[in-house]
């Protein structure tokens, strides 16, 4: 994955949605980068802020590379992304990153590089930030 794209502080964000075989997924971003991409179904579906446009023609690449994901004809993805998030969920995202297609790993056992998780005070922000990424 490409990473980062400038911030976007003062644009503005516009959104769309695409089914999946795992559901609506919604997607948030600008001109420049994904800044979000939300699974939809199930406890905590993300709320479309009120300042942010909806564009149903946004992100034709990120639609076309998820499809392409979901027919199992793509294990990387070639987008822009905003990761905004603490120096904590930057390490998880990146540790994320590393991890094989199609294979799984325990925290405990493969900390991030450079570095070892906080157990047990870890344990929260670690699924925090594993349901804020994209």
């Amino acid at each position: 994955m490409r990473r980062p794209a400038t911030s976007a502080t003062t644009r503005t964000l516009r959104y769309t949605s695409t089914e999946s075989p795992i559901g609506e997924l919604l997607l948030v971003g600008d001109e420049r980068a994904l800044h979000g991409l939300c699974m939809q179904a199930g406890r905590a579906p993300m709320t479309i802020a009120p300042e942010w446009r909806h564009d149903p023609a946004a992100f034709p690449d990120v639609r076309s590379q998820l499809s392409e994901y979901f027919a199992g004809q793509r294990t990387r993805f070639d987008l822009a992304l905003e990761m905004d998030g603490t120096p904590f969920q930057r390490r998880v995202w990146d540790a994320l990153q590393s991890i094989p297609t199609a294979s799984s790993r325990v925290a405990s056992t493969n900390p991030p590089p450079g570095g070892r998780w906080d157990w047990p005070t870890a344990a929260t922000p670690l699924r925090s930030s594993c349901r804020t990424t994209a």
